[in-house]
């Protein structure tokens, strides 16, 4: 009886631990004074590797509001830290090399960072991504493709709990919506 209480403290532990993750992840909007952290985030080893390079990133969120105006990018908190980046767009605006897109609203794309080492492992990336996805539906998308490089594993665990398929095809993620 005593193993079977145990088992049920480390489960409600765990659900505790999710619902409060789940309670303080927030979006912001990008803000010009965000921009400095994100180049530092940028720069970790853990997130250069995926995104280089850098100066492109940065170049879309400065330009947020004209030219990269149909991205819309995020600082991710939890609580009142920040933690990380994130933005979703219309694959047909951004009409990128690895997909062919014919119609405007019909499929998103997704990017995502943890930016703060202590933050991962723990739920985040779920987390953050579960949030781009119901911002999406809200745009009355379709579908999400998400390519994270195939080395990205655990880029491609958070997008499988998130229902998202491997089409080894097409050789990237997506989520019927």
């Amino acid at each position: 009886m005593g193993f079977e209480n145990n088992k049920i403290a480390e489960e409600n532990n765990k659900i505790e631990k999710y619902i409060k993750i789940m309670d303080k992840v927030i979006f912001e909007h990008i803000t010009d004074e965000d921009i400095v952290l994100i180049k530092k985030w940028l720069q970790k080893d853990y997130i250069k590797k995926w995104y280089d390079p850098i100066n492109d990133w940065i170049y879309e969120i400065e330009n947020r509001s004209g030219e990269f105006n149909f991205i819309k990018h995020f600082i991710v908190k939890n609580g009142s830290e920040k933690i990380g980046f994130c933005q979703y767009y219309d694959c047909f605006l951004a009409q990128e090399d690895w997909y062919k897109i014919n119609e405007k609203g019909i499929t998103y794309s997704i990017d995502y960072l943890i930016g703060e080492r202590n933050y991962l492992n723990k739920g985040f990336g779920k987390e953050i991504v579960k949030g781009l996805v119901e911002k999406i539906k809200m745009e009355n998308a379709m579908e999400i493709i998400v390519k994270p490089e195939l080395e990205n594993i655990q880029s491609g665990k958070v997008l499988i709990a998130n229902g998202f398929i491997y089409d080894n095809n097409r050789k990237y993620y997506y989520k019927k919506l």
